[in-house]
């Protein structure tokens, strides 16, 4: 009973002192902010009490939503998305575009074209209905400030947007650390 009413006394202590701008989990930020907040006044408290400090004297409570942003930035699939938001902004800016429209517009070579192949190319061309399917999968997921928005569809084939995210930015992806939204966030108006 102790240890449940030390937690929660711990829980109420960050709730008032909650940084509202500390998170960046977007829907999750409530949750976040006070488990981030109750995890970093456990370290602050730690730090001051003798019991709690290993042989060097010292005790570290890292920050949880930093060990979340980097198993994000580790995962495979988010550079993929990353490399493919930034790429297809560049041809098709704020502009619908279906999955066949980008293989046209992606010359061998050029960024769009090696993000395509990344994800679904074949010995000898990209897989349409494979890219389809793995944007479908991650519409919506936000990399670098974009995300895949869903648009109307033509000829059976779904159109695709980039759209810029203000805020809710995880991450850097492949060797792009600021994606175009960042630099110019009226890029996806």
């Amino acid at each position: 009973m102790d240890m449940v009413a030390a937690g929660l006394t711990l829980l109420r202590a960050a709730a008032c002192v909650s940084d509202e701008n500390a998170s960046r989990l977007a829907s999750f930020d409530d949750w976040a902010r006070l488990i981030q907040d109750a995890v970093l006044l456990a370290g602050e408290i730690a730090r001051e009490t003798p019991l709690f400090q290993d042989d060097d004297g010292v005790t570290e409570f890292g920050n949880p939503v930093d060990s979340i942003d980097a198993g994000y930035q580790q995962d495979p699939e988010t550079a993929k998305l990353g490399a493919l938001l930034v790429a297809w902004h560049e041809v098709f800016r704020n502009r619908p575009a279906r999955v066949a429209d980008a293989i046209t517009a992606a010359t061998p070579g050029s960024a769009l074209h090696d993000a395509l192949d990344e994800i679904a190319g074949e010995p000898t061309r990209i897989n349409p209905r494979r890219a389809g399917r793995w944007i479908e999968r991650y519409r919506g997921r936000v990399v670098g400030g974009m995300r895949f928005v869903e648009g109307e569809v033509l000829h059976n084939a779904k159109r695709w947007t980039v759209q810029c995210v203000q805020g809710g930015s995880l991450g850097s992806f492949g060797s792009f650390s600021v994606s175009p939204c960042e630099k110019n966030p009226k890029l996806g108006e």
